[in-house]
């Protein structure tokens, strides 16, 4: 901002703005607590009345104020003890600059202006504040706090209704910045039952050992997924706390986390899962969600067998090179591809079952999986296109556009038809879910290798007695119900052989 210049208006505006900044300054309760301690002293040793008092608070002028917090000159004629200021100036120095001030959203236009104007027109630039965060209106349920309307709950209410963990928790999830934040009855009473199944789940491992765990080599594809999610975890979450995303913080430290660790436990089956990594996932998670949630964690950190407080437990080391991102993409690519199948055997299964006259669900006898570990000539030149046309224009062309532009490319105008499907039956929608990442031709992993490493794990998950990899480039492969030619890369496709 710059300074005021030199015309009368501008003085008197710089005037107003400075006297305005020191009357919020001068009213800072450290000051005032350290100047009555003076007049206080000073009467008791001269017997002073009230005109002392006066004197004394006279003697605040703009000179003692420039002294606390401009490191000006001492006042020569001033009567306040140096040491008095002195203690005053630390105090102040110690606070400054200000590295975060919370406020709400209607005081953007006014008072969070004017604070800004203030230490603009007085202070340093090295003092200047670093940071606002204002916050929205509180929801509950979705609407707006009433008392005529009966929807309004004070802090008090909440946390002898729900605990306070569980107010803080659903305050995290309410919502960030400036959007309304939504307090949810419904993620409060959750919030209960998930501290509930955490504490019981840390007795069952630790406290009772009613739970068999593997120690030993932590190496299998289950170990190291959930190891690099672990630790992407703490990434994430402490990215989301430097920038105030509760929320976000929620979301990785509690329920990412725990989903995690329940996918963890069903990947490894009757293999167990390791105890190194049980125990890191407790005290993780008791750890990352201490600062929302201390009671719950407090208790859990006890029950795992450690000692002193959580809350003086150092925040888990950043270590990018813990996180194998080749066993997360294939983590990925595998999950998506079993919650694919399993949906299919359901819906499939279940017909079979009725058409037999028979309950539940008929699994298959095999499982023959297509996998495109690369894209076609055709399909590479496509999303060339694609990329191109994105490039200039930052989104993609509609229908109607991208086959007039085909016609007059030489090579794609031969497979028009087979480009188009492609376009909107793959790429459009494959775009919308992943932006540009979609028309790259560069393979992210190899998933011929991964799934063929993972077979078994893969079989495992959807409980059937054989699953077949095939790469659609392999002539020799069958192509059973018109599968194979569907198939792209990080889309295969699969046929169930029954």
């Amino acid at each position: 901002m710059e300074r005021v210049g030199n015309s009368s208006l501008e003085v008197e505006l710089s005037t107003m703005v400075a006297r305005s900044a020191r009357v919020e300054l001068n009213v800072r309760r450290c000051q005032s607590r350290l100047l009555r301690s003076t007049i206080v002293w000073r009467r008791k040793e001269e017997g002073a009345g009230l005109s002392m008092v006066r004197h004394l608070w006279a003697q605040m002028d703009t000179a003692v104020w420039d002294y606390i917090f401009l490191r000006g000159e001492y006042p020569a004629d001033c009567e306040i003890e140096v040491s008095k200021l002195d203690q005053m100036k630390r105090e102040f120095e110690y606070w400054y600059s200000v590295d975060l001030r919370v406020s709400g959203r209607d005081l953007i236009g006014n008072h969070l202006t004017m604070f800004l104007y203030n230490h603009a027109a007085i202070f340093p630039e090295e003092e200047m504040l670093k940071s606002i965060f204002a916050n929205g209106f509180i929801k509950i349920n979705e609407e707006k706090m009433s008392k005529s309307t009966g929807n309004f709950l004070t802090i008090e209410d909440a946390i002898a209704e729900y605990s306070a963990d569980a107010v803080r928790l659903s305050m995290c999830d309410a919502g960030d910045s400036l959007e309304d934040a939504n307090f949810k009855v419904e993620t409060a009473n959750s919030a209960i039952m998930r501290f509930h199944s955490l504490i019981d789940s840390a007795n069952k491992y630790f406290t009772q050992k009613s739970v068999d765990m593997r120690e030993g080599p932590c190496d299998q594809f289950a170990d190291r997924i959930f190891f690099s999610q672990l630790n992407e975890f703490i990434k994430k979450t402490d990215d989301a706390y430097s920038k105030m995303l509760f929320r976000q913080v929620a979301k990785n430290a509690c329920y990412d986390m725990e989903s995690a660790f329940g996918d963890y436990r069903v990947n490894c089956g009757s293999t167990l899962m390791h105890k190194s990594l049980v125990e890191m996932f407790f005290e993780t998670t008791s750890i990352l969600m201490s600062p929302i949630t201390p009671h719950v964690c407090e208790q859990v950190w006890e029950i795992i067998g450690k000692s002193g407080s959580v809350t003086n437990a150092r925040f888990p080391a950043i270590n990018s090179n813990e996180i194998d991102c080749e066993s997360l993409r294939s983590w990925n690519y595998i999950q998506s591809l079993v919650e694919d199948i399993r949906s299919k055997i359901v819906k499939e299964g279940a017909s079979r079952a009725k058409k037999a006259g028979t309950t539940g669900i008929v699994q298959p006898q095999n499982i023959l999986i297509y996998v495109a570990d690369d894209y076609l000539d055709w399909q590479k030149q496509s999303l060339a296109e694609l990329a191109n046309i994105h490039a200039s224009t930052g989104t993609l062309p509609e229908g109607a556009q991208f086959a007039k532009l085909l016609s007059q490319n030489a090579q794609l105008k031969k497979e028009v038809k087979k480009v188009m499907s492609f376009f909107s039956e793959i790429v459009r929608p494959n775009f919308e879910m992943h932006g540009v990442e979609a028309l790259d031709t560069k393979l992210k992993f190899n998933e011929l290798k991964a799934l063929q490493e993972h077979s078994e794990f893969v079989r495992t998950l959807v409980n059937v007695p054989k699953i077949c990899v095939h790469s659609v480039f392999d002539a020799s492969v069958a192509d059973v119900g018109k599968q194979k030619g569907l198939a792209i890369p990080t889309m295969p496709t699969f046929a169930l052989v029954w």
